[in-house]
C-alpha cells in the first residue's frame, strides 16, 4: 500500500510537471518571436506590422520587447501605439512604454505620460516616466518636473532632476526653462 501511494505521488507529479513545463515548442515560439522583433528593430522596419502585433501579444515579456523596438527605431507615428503601453497590467511593460516615448521624443507625447506618472502606484515605473518627460517635453514640462523636485517626495526627485537634465541636453534654452520654473 505505501508503494502504490508513492507510486501515485509520483505519476500525479510528473504530470503536473509535464502540463506546468513548457515544452520545446513554446520556448521556440518565444525565441522566435523575440528574434523576430529584433530583426525588425535592426532593420527599422515598421511595414508588415509584425512590431505592432507584438505590442498586443499575450506575453508582457514580448510587448515589453515590441515597445523598446518601437522606441529605438523612433518613428514619431507610432507614439500613439506606444502609449498604449503605459496603461498596461503589467509593470515591465509601463516602463518599456515610457522608456520608448522617451526615445522617440514626440511632445505629442508628454500629456500621456503626465497622465501615466499621476496614476501610477510603483516608484519603478515612475522612476522612467519622469526622464523620459524630459526627453519630450515642453516649458509645460518643466514646471512639471520643477513641481515634483520640489514637492518632497524624494523617490520622485532624483529621475525629476534627471528629466530636467535631458531637458538642458536636448538644448531647451535656459532662459525660457528659468521662467517656466518660476511660474510653477
Amino acid at each position: 500500500m505505501k508503494h502504490a501511494c508513492t507510486l501515485l505521488s509520483l505519476a500525479a507529479v510528473l504530470a503536473v510537471t509535464l502540463i506546468a513545463v513548457p515544452g520545446p515548442a513554446a520556448a521556440e515560439l518565444t525565441a522566435d518571436t523575440l528574434r523576430e522583433i529584433l530583426l525588425r528593430e535592426h532593420a527599422r522596419d515598421l511595414a508588415d506590422g509584425y512590431l505592432e502585433e507584438a505590442s498586443r501579444h499575450d506575453d508582457p515579456a514580448v510587448r515589453a520587447r515590441a515597445l523598446e523596438a518601437l522606441g529605438k527605431i523612433g518613428d514619431r507615428g507610432t507614439v500613439g501605439l506606444v502609449s498604449e503601453g503605459l496603461t498596461d497590467d503589467d509593470e515591465s511593460v509601463r516602463m518599456a512604454s515610457a522608456f520608448a516615448l522617451g526615445q522617440i521624443g514626440s511632445a505629442a507625447a508628454e500629456p500621456m505620460l503626465r497622465d501615466a506618472y499621476a496614476k501610477e502606484a510603483y516608484a519603478a515605473v515612475r522612476a522612467v516616466i519622469l526622464p523620459a518627460l524630459g526627453k519630450v517635453g515642453t516649458e509645460d514640462a518643466i514646471v512639471f518636473l520643477g513641481d515634483i523636485l520640489l514637492a518632497n517626495h524624494p523617490e520622485d526627485a532624483a529621475h525629476a532632476a534627471m528629466g530636467l537634465g535631458h531637458m538642458g541636453r536636448r538644448g531647451m534654452d535656459m532662459e525660457t526653462a528659468g521662467k517656466a520654473l518660476t511660474m510653477g
